[in-house]
């Protein structure tokens, strides 16, 4: 029951029960984040190749920015997408961060590429005659050996290369395909309608706001942050000063007791000649 219910809602939608009416009040059934957006105009990546890299992905390798797609792909939607009254502005949309997501995927391929090209040319990795590095999809992979027999009676050593047959290098293929025919959609459209270009300003903008809000809240924590810190190191300056002070006139105090008890040791012990003069002057009276 559940297969049948899963497979009802991929091809028509999940609201394919609903009245026209309410189809027509609610919000349209393609703009819902269950249904995948670049398969509504033509082409999702993750549905097979994405698919494909996870299976292939080594346990520490970094994902690939081709994730596997897990939305629903209607038919039954997609056809409502195309009757909807914003097609072609929603249909931009879609096909612009479809083909920006293809360009990633492109480039992440040939900087893998490249990688491994610059560490067999350092030394740091080694490839034999049996190694193969393709260049449409970044897979390295080595050669089958051919069959002891094949090998005497044909001199080949390996057996013949069926990568290309693969479904991953299958998909890469695909992927440049739709690089080339997405970007040829893209330069051969008519002049976006004002309406068109002001809500895409006006989400752009929306994003921007945002990011703006957050970074104005970043840096109004900063500096609440440094004015917090330099307020605590004033005052601890000032603690310190202020100790100092207290320790200075501590000092100076204690110094002046010292130096009046010094007096009056001097004055109590008397030298002889002294003694002798006081003596002197009683017996001259």
């Amino acid at each position: 029951m559940n297969r049948n219910k899963a497979l009802l809602d991929a091809l028509m939608g999940t609201n394919r029960n609903t009245s026209k009416k309410n189809k027509a009040d609610g919000e349209p059934e393609f703009k819902k984040d269950d249904y995948c957006k670049f398969f509504l105009v033509g082409y999702c990546p993750g549905k097979t190749l994405g698919r494909e890299i996870e299976s292939m992905r080594a346990e520490f390798d970094p994902k690939s920015v081709i994730a596997p797609c897990n939305k629903l792909h209607s038919i039954g939607v997609r056809e409502e997408f195309k009757s909807h009254k914003d097609y072609q502005k929603y249909k931009r949309r879609y096909e612009d961060d479809l083909l920006h997501l293809i360009d990633k995927g492109i480039r992440e391929c040939e900087d893998k590429v490249a990688r491994e090209k610059r560490r067999h040319a350092e030394g740091i990795a080694v490839m034999i005659d049996q190694d193969r590095l393709c260049e449409v999809c970044g897979l390295k992979y080595k050669l089958r050996f051919a069959d002891i027999n094949v090998r005497e009676t044909e001199g080949g050593k390996y057996k013949p290369d069926i990568h290309p047959e693969s479904d991953i290098h299958k998909g890469y293929v695909k992927l440049r395909e739709k690089q080339v025919e997405y970007e040829k959609i893209i330069k051969d459209r008519p002049p976006e309608e004002k309406d068109d270009r002001d809500d895409r300003e006006k989400d752009r903008g929306g994003s921007r706001t945002r990011r703006g809000d957050e970074d104005r809240r970043s840096r109004r924590r900063s500096h609440d942050d440094r004015r917090s810190r330099d307020d605590r190191s004033r005052d601890n300056r000032r603690s310190r000063g202020d100790r100092r002070s207290r320790d200075d006139r501590s000092r100076d105090h204690g110094r002046s007791r010292g130096d009046r008890r010094n007096g009056n040791r001097d004055r109590g012990r008397r030298s002889p000649d002294e003694d002798r003069g006081r003596r002197y002057r009683s017996r001259s009276r």
